[in-house]
């Protein structure tokens, strides 16, 4: 029976704000740990296939936007500053992908969910699925 050795921990759950962000990049980028390493956010892997190219204006460093997708092909806007998604041509795209799939907005240590009309649905943390690596959520109750 072969035996295959476990995969390392990653440095944090998967889609969660990294300390070690500026806004503008990372302050580790020359040290940064393996799964960072390997790591592609959405506009830098767009820019490799013509038919699929993000605009130059959704750049991280210009947005403030850092934009994923989870396994289950929802689209992650990771904010350095709350508002930033807000901004066009960033809300425009993510309005545009709302109609299309799930849209999560992470800022300040919460989770929106987008819903194409604009408004937003916060969301509660309630785990990591230990398969995928991918932060789980349901809709936050008010109380």
């Amino acid at each position: 029976m072969k035996v295959t050795p476990p995969l390392p921990a990653p440095p944090k759950p998967a889609h969660t704000p990294c300390q070690h962000c500026t806004g503008t990049g990372c302050s580790i980028y020359a040290d940064r740990p393996e799964p960072c390493q390997i790591f592609m956010c959405w506009w830098l892997g767009s820019q490799s296939v013509k038919e699929l190219r993000l605009p130059h204006a959704l750049r991280p460093d210009r947005t403030g936007v850092v934009l994923d997708l989870n396994s289950a092909g929802y689209v992650i806007a990771h904010c350095h500053r709350p508002d930033a998604w807000k901004r066009e041509p960033m809300r425009r795209w993510l309005l545009i992908m709302a109609r299309r799939t799930r849209v999560l907005i992470e800022a300040e240590g919460s989770t929106h969910l987008l819903d194409p009309s604009g408004a937003t649905v916060e969301l509660t943390r309630i785990g990591v699925d230990p398969v995928t690596n991918e932060t789980l959520y349901v809709r936050s109750v008010a109380a």
